[in-house]
């Protein structure tokens, strides 16, 4: 099972609001980076604004995407189609950032 960060970006420009994108990373830091980095390139007119991050389910081919685009990808507008759904731990007590840790130490790995 691959399980990977995630966020929704949303673009906001002149009082519109439509999907700007996706984006997906191994590591939840580089995806706080990520996010900081876009925020700063917004202006007052035109800015994206990122979701809540979150953690899902993805295929091998989308976490091949994330792995060949050093960690990070980003989709525009909507989800990649490699993306199965939100990851629900079975267990709630089950510390997911442990979890987290030792998939990104395999991501490495490869």
């Amino acid at each position: 099972m691959n399980v990977v960060y995630r966020t929704v970006w949303t673009e906001y420009e002149r009082g519109l609001d439509r999907p700007d994108g996706v984006s997906y990373a191994f590591d939840k830091e580089l995806l706080q980076r990520e996010i900081r980095r876009i925020k700063n390139l917004g202006e007052p007119g035109c800015y994206s604004r990122a979701s809540e991050i979150k953690m899902c389910v993805v295929t091998d081919e989308l976490r091949k995407k994330i792995y060949d685009n050093g960690g990070i990808y980003t989709t525009l507008q909507y989800d990649d189609p490699g993306m199965l759904g939100p990851f629900v731990p079975s267990n709630p007590k089950f510390n997911l950032e442990t979890f987290r840790n030792g998939l990104a130490q395999a991501a490495k790995a490869e």
